[in-house]
């Protein structure tokens, strides 16, 4: 059975062009009237080129993403892995969990082989529980539903193996996030003092 193309949420786009335009506005404003005419106003525009490109090969990336369920194959096209293929016959189980993201709860599809090793996993925050159905429709396997609603912590307890890396070491990820911000401060920092902008 081949389904039509499964596409993530509409509104996660939308949300996320509007993060970035209500990032980008007020910061580059500034930036600009601090170095113009008379300060490194060419380095502010090379970031703004820089990020605004980044933001466009995103967005191309998020249009990009599907999933196709055909006879034989299941297809996705994900974000950063670019594409993957598996054979039909490889999935063994699917579970469904709602999960609380700070007051909301959103539901989770996990795609597992006989094994129980994650193949595919849709969050809601990202594709809707239309999209999921169709999906567990298509393949036509056992589907296991868990209703009472789960924290990330429960769910790593119960299905280690179909979290992110920083699902699975939230410490870590903290650290990890931290670090990230410090260098990029840092790197912030010595780019406007070689600049002239700070003394």
């Amino acid at each position: 059975m081949t389904v039509q193309r499964l596409r993530p949420l509409a509104d996660v786009f939308r949300q996320g062009i509007l993060a970035c335009l209500v990032f980008m506005i007020p910061v580059f404003i500034v930036l600009f009237a601090m170095t113009v005419p008379d300060g490194p106003w060419e380095l502010v525009l090379i970031a703004q080129i820089l990020i605004s490109v980044a933001i466009l090969i995103s967005s191309w990336r998020f249009f990009k993403l599907a999933i196709w369920v055909s006879d034989d194959t299941i297809t996705e096209r994900g974000f950063f892995r670019l594409h993957r293929e598996f054979r039909r016959s490889e999935v063994g189980s699917v579970l469904f969990v709602n999960t609380y993201n700070g007051r909301e709860i959103h539901p989770q599809l996990f795609v597992r082989d006989h094994s129980g090793a994650l193949l595919i996993r849709m969050r809601g925050q990202f594709w809707s529980r239309d999209a999921m159905d169709q999906l567990v429709e298509a393949l036509d396997v056992p589907a296991q539903l868990i209703e009472d609603p789960m924290t990330v912590a429960e769910l790593r307890e119960t299905t280690p193996q179909g979290l992110y890396w920083f699902e699975r070491l939230p410490v870590a990820a903290g650290f990890a996030f931290a670090a990230a911000l410090a260098c990029l401060g840092g790197i912030t920092l010595l780019v406007l003092k070689f600049a002239g902008v700070m003394e």
